[in-house]
């Protein structure tokens, strides 16, 4: 019977901890910044630099810049000609891979950690 237990948990532990990898995690403003502070993050059909001064850049076929921050424990972002700053959660998976931008209006956008040329 002890045996039997025993190999039940076993089972049950291996297979909870790739679930448990695989759940999205909220940063917080400090997590925010070090997750984006002189990265590249690939949408699949657009790019985006993150600068530690504050600009980003978004390169589909042009290149449009933009300023980021993090505020109040989101990541926020101004891209000419607005004068709105937009404020997105950051979540992150896969030991980090991943981001995940959760607007207000509940449109998430997803990119993954490239290196730079």
């Amino acid at each position: 019977m002890i045996t039997r237990i025993v190999k039940c948990i076993l089972f049950l532990s291996i297979w909870a901890t790739p679930m448990v990898a695989q759940d999205w995690q909220k940063l917080d403003g400090l997590a925010i910044e070090d997750a984006l502070n002189s990265r590249t993050l690939d949408y699949g059909e657009a790019t985006q630099d993150f600068f530690p001064d504050g600009r980003t850049s978004y390169k589909t076929e042009e290149k449009n810049w933009g300023r980021w921050r993090v505020k109040y424990g989101q990541y926020c972002s101004i891209w000419p000609p607005s004068d709105v700053w937009v404020c997105y959660d950051i979540e992150t998976k896969d030991v980090g891979l991943w981001l995940r931008f959760i607007g207000k209006d509940g449109n998430i956008f997803t990119g993954r950690y490239v290196d730079r040329d």
